[in-house]
């Protein structure tokens, strides 16, 4: 029998090791577990946070899209309003520059034909003058002939001296220097005046068959007066007037006005029974160097600067122009002026000093001549002659100065040129005042505002423009000589 040795078990063999061991593994995993499933749980907030954080942003950033979508849109519709209104400009300016582009063309185009006009407007009046004052000089023209040939002259000298004062005064109007000489004065009495004028411009022009008619308002009467620039006025009646001869071979011309108290103006008007104006012209008829022939036929002197001149005075004096016209029935210009009227008084005074520039005799009157020009200095001897008026002659300022101060009592008037050799008008005008009390009057061919009040302004008590003239020049001496 043998012996069987029993051993006793190991230790880890026993039950209760089994279980602890179990349970050890068991806790391990359950531990590795929750470390595991404690750290799924952060990483799930953290997540969550994150998902939270990115989707906020995301709104943010989307809102931000939103706005930057919106303002792009917003640009985009300035962008395209800018377009539309870049394009509308340039259209716009192409269109400007187009017409400017005629009108230039235009302009040059009738400063040309103005310029070939205005020299066959020189020449003509001067060829006449020219060539008859050589016959006169080389005494080819009988005593019979000499009134007919120095009427001639003197038309044409007019004619051309009426020329110059359209180009001056267009100068004076681009300038802005015309000036206006506001007085009181009676229109019918201005009318009358006129009426005599175009008699004589239509008998001079071989239509005496045209009737020479007034059309005045007779609720006014003939005492009616105004104020305003009558010289201006009776300027633009004058072209009126001219255009209406020009253009009136039959009938009559007629010249009037009409008061509308209600609407404080005056309305004038010119109206002739002529060739009428077609209705294209009627637009373009005051615009400057137009001259519209009617018919090629017949040529008619002017420079086309009348009517032109006419409308800026017209609308300088605060007034409108304008006319109606029917081909072959005739014209009628119409002018419209404020209407400001004065007391009686002052148109009694203007009157009275009319009436006080009649022709008068100075026998015991000296008046010194300063002129260097002896052919000027002749004309003024022979337009005062009648007068019986002593003249005495210097041809510079000096001898003027010291014929002056050495009697000053001898001199009633002196009539200073402007320009003159040694010393000048301006420098003798200044130094005789500082001596002596003796009325000096300018007799100038300087015309313009500025160049006007220029010379005054060295004591001259009046000035007379050349070319002088009997009623100009007398009246500017009624002035001062008793």
């Amino acid at each position: 029998m043998s012996l069987t040795l029993i051993m006793p078990a190991p230790w880890w063999m026993k039950w209760w090791c089994r279980v602890a061991m179990i349970l050890l593994v068991i806790g391990s995993i359950g531990l590795v577990f929750y470390v595991r499933m404690r750290g799924a749980r952060r990483r799930e907030i953290l997540l969550r946070e994150t998902v939270r954080s990115r989707t906020a942003d995301l709104l943010e950033a989307n809102e931000e899209l939103k706005v930057k979508s919106e303002q792009i849109v917003s640009q985009n519709q300035e962008l395209e309003l800018h377009r539309q209104n870049l394009e509308q400009l340039v259209q716009q300016r192409t269109h400007d520059l187009e017409l400017a582009k005629e009108r230039a063309e235009q302009s040059d185009s009738l400063k040309s034909a103005f310029l070939a006009n205005m020299s066959h407007e020189i020449r003509t009046p001067l060829n006449a003058i020219l060539g008859f004052s050589s016959l006169l000089v080389a005494d080819a023209v009988s005593k019979e002939e000499m009134p007919g040939v120095a009427g001639i002259i003197q038309n044409n000298g007019e004619a051309l001296l009426q020329l110059i004062n359209d180009i001056l005064d267009v100068s004076l109007i681009e300038a802005n220097q015309i000036e206006l000489n506001r007085t009181a004065f009676s229109i019918f009495e201005l009318l009358t005046q006129l009426q005599s004028e175009l008699t004589v411009l239509l008998h001079a022009h071989d239509r005496s068959n045209v009737a020479v008619l007034i059309d005045f308002d007779s609720q006014v009467g003939h005492g009616f007066s105004m104020v305003a620039d009558s010289r201006r006025v009776r300027q633009v009646f004058l072209n009126l007037m001219g255009n209406a001869v020009k253009f009136t071979s039959s009938g009559r011309i007629t010249l009037g006005f009409r008061v509308n108290q209600q609407a404080q103006n005056v309305l004038f008007f010119v109206k002739d029974t002529g060739v009428g104006i077609d209705p294209e012209n009627v637009d373009v008829i005051f615009d400057r160097f137009r001259k519209i022939e009617f018919n090629q036929s017949e040529v008619h002197r002017g420079t086309g600067l009348g009517l032109s001149i006419s409308k800026n005075l017209v609308e300088l004096m605060g007034g409108k122009i304008w006319v109606e016209s029917e081909r072959d029935v005739g014209s009628v210009f119409y002018f419209e002026l404020p209407l400001e009227q004065s007391p009686d008084e002052a148109l009694i005074e203007s009157s009275r000093e009319q009436k006080d520039l009649t022709d008068g005799c100075w026998h015991d009157q000296v008046v010194l001549v300063a002129e260097d020009e002896e052919s000027n200095f002749l004309v003024i001897q022979a337009l005062l002659k009648s007068t019986q008026i002593t003249i005495e002659w210097v041809a510079n300022g000096q001898l003027a100065v010291e014929r002056v101060v050495a009697n000053p009592l001898r001199y009633g008037l002196v009539l200073m040129d402007v320009k003159l050799p040694v010393m000048n008008g301006n420098d003798a005008t200044r130094l005789i005042k500082k001596e002596c009390h003796i009325p000096v009057v300018a007799q100038t061919a300087f015309a313009t505002a500025g160049e006007i009040n220029e010379f005054m302004k060295y004591g001259y008590d009046d000035y007379v423009l050349k070319p002088l003239d009997f009623k100009s020049l007398t009246g500017v001496m009624k002035k001062f000589l008793t």
